[in-house]
């Protein structure tokens, strides 16, 4: 069997590195969103169905 020579870079190298940089932006993307929205987030025992204290 003949054993191709590693490129170094590996898989992001010079032809896909935009790849590489979409990945980064929608992470960062992803995790503005989610602090942003986090306040938006409902909190247990605040408003709702009131809980009743003992099950029947």
């Amino acid at each position: 069997m003949s054993q191709h020579p590693s490129k170094p870079g590996g898989v992001f190298n010079k032809k896909n590195k935009w790849l590489l940089w979409v990945g980064v932006i929608l992470m960062i993307l992803a995790m503005v969103a989610y602090v942003a929205t986090l306040d938006e987030s409902e909190v247990p025992g605040r408003g709702g169905e009131p809980v009743p204290e003992e099950a029947p």
